[in-house]
């Protein structure tokens, strides 16, 4: 089903956000820090889309069609994810807060963001790998394709809301972080197109947008 290839397709960028984000803090010293332009860049990612697009796309579109589907089955799946997305939540907040600190010149605020900023990339590693191994499978045994048009349409109306009409597809995101990274970290492997996504269709969320790298 396309809707749960999508949300596939969105964690293997978001784990390639997430790497890229931690070669950039490992290259940061507790007096200098991070570089805070593409923290900054990548936490207003994290919360634009990995919280505003994707979590919503599962808690608005996918998770409803799947407790209607299977109830008993759907929820107590959902439940320990349901908290995950809540403490992901409080802890970008948080990030956001430390990020405001760090841009001072105390090294102990900067510190603290680092610290923070590896903690939240380790909890978004597990909560990805999570949904991956237990909850799409799960979607895949209880929906069947009737609904998936319905899901799809629901995923076109929040990237629109959140994003507007043209918004810059994940991947490419993905690709010019890793751009800006490789001058701070040299050795960081380029993306390839197949690193990003599952063909070209992967270079879509859900609106028909043509691929930004030509393929």
């Amino acid at each position: 089903m396309r809707s749960i290839e999508i949300i596939r397709e969105e964690h293997r960028v978001l784990r390639g956000v997430l790497d890229c984000f931690e070669s950039v803090l490992d290259c940061a010293s507790r007096d200098s820090g991070p570089n805070m332009e593409i923290s900054g860049e990548v936490l207003g990612w994290f919360e634009r889309f990995a919280d505003g697009v994707h979590q919503n796309k599962e808690e608005l579109g996918l998770f409803p069609r799947m407790i209607a589907a299977a109830p008993e089955i759907s929820r107590a799946v959902l439940k320990e994810l349901m908290w995950l997305h809540a403490e992901e939540r409080c802890r970008l907040v948080a990030l956001r807060v430390g990020f405001a600190s760090a841009r001072g010149t105390e090294a102990w605020e900067r510190g603290r963001f680092l610290a923070a900023a590896r903690a939240y990339v380790e909890f978004q590693r597990h909560h990805a790998l999570l949904e991956d191994e237990v909850i799409l499978p799960r979607a895949c045994e209880v929906l069947d394709q009737a609904v998936d048009d319905e899901i799809l349409r629901t995923y076109a109306q929040i990237e629109l809301d959140a994003l507007g009409p043209n918004p810059e597809a994940p991947h490419a995101f993905l690709v010019r972080l890793r751009e800006r990274a490789k001058q701070i970290v040299p050795s960081l492997v380029p993306s390839s197109h197949e690193d990003l996504c599952a063909g070209c269709d992967g270079c879509r969320v859900s609106s028909p947008r043509a691929c930004s790298r030509g393929f």
